[in-house]
C-alpha cells in the first residue's frame, strides 16, 4: 500500500494549552489521532511549551510510556461509508469513530 507523501516530512502533533484540562479519555484520542495518522517522523507533545527550567511540568498521558510496536499499513476506513478509521500495529488496534469524535487503542 502506498504511503501519503506528506509522510516525507516530520510533523508536531501538538497538544493544545500545553495540556491545561485534558482528561485521560482527551488524551487517548490524541494519541489514537497520532498513531492512525503518523508517518516515520511525528513528535506527540508540547512543542516549546514547558522548555524552561523544569518548573512547568505538563502531564504526561499514560500512553505514552506502552509500546506499541510497528504500523503495518496506514489507516484506512472499516467499511464502506462506516466513519469509523483504522490502522492495526504490532502491539495494538487503532481505531478513530468519527460519529463519536473519538478514538480507541486495544490492545493486543
Amino acid at each position: 500500500m502506498a504511503e501519503p507523501s506528506q509522510w516525507s516530512n516530520y510533523v508536531l502533533y501538538d497538544i493544545p494549552k500545553g495540556g491545561t484540562n485534558v482528561s485521560a479519555a482527551m488524551f487517548t484520542d490524541y494519541t489514537a489521532e497520532f498513531l492512525l495518522t503518523r508517518g516515520p517522523y511525528a513528535m506527540l507533545g508540547y512543542s516549546w511549551c514547558g522548555c524552561t527550567n523544569g518548573e512547568q511540568s505538563r502531564p504526561r498521558a499514560a500512553e505514552w510510556d506502552e509500546e506499541f510496536g510497528e504500523p503495518a499499513a496506514p489507516c484506512k476506513e472499516t467499511g464502506a461509508d462506516t466513519g469509523v478509521f483504522e490502522r492495526e500495529w504490532s502491539g495494538a488496534t487503532v481505531q478513530w469513530d468519527c460519529a463519536t469524535g473519538h478514538g480507541t487503542i486495544t490492545r493486543k
